[in-house]
């Protein structure tokens, strides 16, 4: 993993057709609502949350395997 975090594949044409459409709804390029989307949803403390149960799933797996 580099310093940006891993890379995330591009989206396929039917998905950048749907985000290109909700971009224009509210008046911004596709670019920059993916970005901001990003960033408000790095503000969420669920999606945090749910960030650091991803980081201890294989330890309780372990304690739940034994």
């Amino acid at each position: 993993m580099d310093q940006n975090g891993s890379q995330v594949p591009p989206f396929e044409p039917e998905e950048y057709a749907r985000v290109a459409a909700a971009a224009d709804i509210v008046g911004k390029s596709p670019q920059d609502f993916v970005r901001d989307a990003a960033l408000k949803a790095a503000e969420d403390p669920f999606l945090k949350a749910l960030g650091r149960t991803r980081d201890r799933v294989p330890q309780l797996s372990e304690v739940f395997a034994t």
